[in-house]
């Protein structure tokens, strides 16, 4: 009966250690009022001021000190530690470093870098080259937003923060570059699988054309352009082209454009326009000529004078003359019609560029 009274008692004071087992570690796994923080400032934990709990490291405070530069905290290894898949597998990035926002390397002399009551904006590290922390910080963006990406220094919505150094492309046309916030023709779902992104409106902002991390180009491109194809995706309309008597690629592949680029390398787009640097509001690539008061013409001769790739089909004595006087020959044009000089007008109206 003892023995059977022992083994009773012995059986209940195990169960009831197993029922307070749960209660202890629940207590012990208690979620952090700073986890969050934590994740990169592990001493900030509440649970290094209790008692009650065993850490596994050593509580080792550091002072908090904020220089503007590249310090341990922000160099690569330090983001790798996160974006090896511990938090966020971005492994691919260090896989195509080679097409992702260049870091290492000095910005270019005449970009302008933007501050804020005095402070630059985007800091660079102590040799004055670009590193992650230029862009990204932890403390840039509201966590509770969700309108963008935070661990950024500056709200990216429509592309701002690209813009706030590229500056120089955002003059849409009238500059020589690609519409910003203007809508697409079509928007393709193979863009948007590669990445592409848009306003909330659905217009053109950086963002659609350029990937900062994992692009498989150099020019940071969502879609390979070799061929044009990223410009074919929303310009449809202009596939005619290809195959023609104006595809540069069977006709003149070795012809250059005005930035020194071959319709063989940049597809055949490129023999007439460029999405930065254009000569005029069409994006134009080629050298303007002495015809500024007649875009129209100022257009063809790029190619088709006696330098050019259209060498064997210019203006002259056997072809249809051009810079001459319609008065002087008794014509006038309207928008509309052709009058010759007994008042009679053509049956349709003339050809536009």
């Amino acid at each position: 009966m003892k023995h059977g009274r022992r083994r009773a008692s012995l059986t209940s004071s195990l169960l009831c250690l197993l029922a307070l087992l749960p209660l202890v570690a629940q207590a012990t796994r208690l979620p952090s009022a700073n986890r969050e923080c934590a994740t990169c400032h592990v001493m900030w934990l509440k649970e290094f001021k209790r008692k009650d709990v065993e850490t596994l490291i050593p509580y080792d405070p550091q002072p908090r000190v904020e220089t503007g530069r590249q310090d341990v905290v922000s160099t690569e290894r330090m983001c790798f530690s996160c974006h090896d898949g511990f938090i966020l597998d971005s492994r691919f990035l260090w896989k195509n470093r080679g097409h992702t926002h260049p870091v290492g390397v000095e910005p270019p002399q005449d970009m302008h870098i933007p501050t804020r009551e005095g402070k630059t904006l985007f800091p660079l590290n102590k040799e004055g080259k670009i590193y992650c922390g230029t862009c990204h910080s932890a403390h840039g963006i509201d966590w509770k937003q969700t309108n963008t990406t935070i661990f950024l220094r500056l709200d990216n919505r429509e592309s701002r923060l690209c813009l706030a150094c590229h500056i120089d492309k955002a003059g849409g046309p009238k500059e020589g570059s690609h519409p910003l916030y203007k809508k697409p023709p079509v928007k393709t779902m193979r863009l948007q699988a590669a990445g592409s992104k848009f306003a909330d409106d659905g217009s053109v902002i950086c963002e659609s054309c350029h990937r900062v991390h994992g692009s498989t180009t150099e020019r940071l491109l969502v879609l390979d352009n070799r061929d044009s194809g990223l410009c074919a995706e929303c310009h449809r309309d202009k596939a005619p082209v290809v195959g023609s008597r104006h595809d540069l690629r069977t006709s003149a592949p070795d012809a250059t454009n005005r930035l020194g680029k071959t319709t063989r390398a940049k597809g055949p787009c490129s023999a007439c326009h460029v999405p930065h640097n254009g000569a005029s509001w069409r994006l134009w690539a080629r050298k303007r000529g002495e015809w500024d008061k007649d875009p129209a013409a100022d257009a063809c001769l790029g190619c088709h004078n006696e330098q050019g790739p259209a060498h064997k089909k210019t203006p002259g004595r056997v072809s249809h003359p051009i810079g001459r006087s319609l008065e002087a020959l008794g014509i006038q044009a309207t928008a509309s019609r052709w009058t010759d000089s007994l008042g009679r007008e053509t049956p349709a109206p003339p050809m536009r560029p």
